[in-house]
């Protein structure tokens, strides 16, 4: 797979934060994050605290993307850079105070999702 959709349909409380996605290779060892990047976010919150998309891929458990709770599902798009063979994925919530993720689905293509 080489793009990773992450999609946040429901949070608990006013919003919820990702810290970090580490991708499992088929060996067990995590895939490294050289090439990775953000494809598309469907929003980002509190900019002025630095909690850009970008955060769930720079390896920094201090730092955070966050989302407020709205009628519509948030979404994160990661390209790997290439190509790759999965195990598994772990995602790290962030402690954001009155919130966190009540459902995540998780979606994995070998090529671009198109947006709706």
């Amino acid at each position: 797979m080489r793009h990773i959709a992450l999609e946040i349909p429901a949070v608990n409380g006013d919003k919820a934060a990702l810290t970090e996605l580490e991708v499992i290779a088929e060996d067990g060892s995590l895939l490294t994050k050289d090439t990775w990047e953000v494809a598309y976010v469907s929003s980002e919150v509190n900019l002025d605290k630095g909690n850009y998309a970008e955060n769930v891929i720079d390896g920094n458990f201090g730092t955070r993307w966050e989302i407020q709770k709205t009628a519509k599902s948030e979404c994160i798009i990661i390209d790997l850079g290439e190509i790759q063979s999965i195990k598994g994925i772990r995602l790290h919530q962030g402690n954001v105070k009155n919130g966190s993720i009540k459902q995540l689905n998780v979606y994995g293509r070998p090529q671009f999702f198109l947006s709706k």
